[in-house]
């Protein structure tokens, strides 16, 4: 169980981990069996519902990007649980990179200007199009 400590811990049921993690409730039972989710401790069984912790929530939401690009579930979760950052196999690391959460320099195309240089900039991802 997650401890929260000098705020609420925020409870989530199934129906908000699905919607706000952008995964499919069928998704989410499976990953729950398999071990790969673990929902708060409960009565369990037919008719009650699982309740969730807003971290399993992010580990639902990253299995499923990762396994939208193609990753197995067994691997996506194990990425999933180091925070973006594991290796898979020898020599082979899997890091997560976050695009910024808002547009810097002007907003660009892609979310924000990656570019290495001085002064006035005029590719595209520093310049909105139009």
């Amino acid at each position: 169980m997650e401890v929260s400590v000098g705020s609420v811990l925020e409870v989530l049921n199934s129906d908000d981990l699905v919607r706000t993690a952008g995964v499919s409730y069928r998704k989410v039972d499976y990953w729950a069996r398999r071990g790969y989710l673990q929902p708060l401790p409960g009565p369990g069984g037919s008719g009650h519902g699982r309740r969730w912790t807003t971290h399993e929530r992010d580990v639902a939401a990253m299995m499923g990007r990762l396994t939208a690009a193609g990753m197995a579930p067994v691997v996506a979760h194990a990425v999933a649980r180091a925070g973006g950052d594991h290796e898979v196999a020898p020599g082979i690391r899997v890091v997560i990179v976050t695009p910024p959460a808002e547009p810097v320099d002007g907003g660009g195309v892609d979310g924000g200007c990656r570019c290495e240089h001085d002064g006035p900039c005029a590719c595209t991802c520093c310049e909105p199009a139009g």
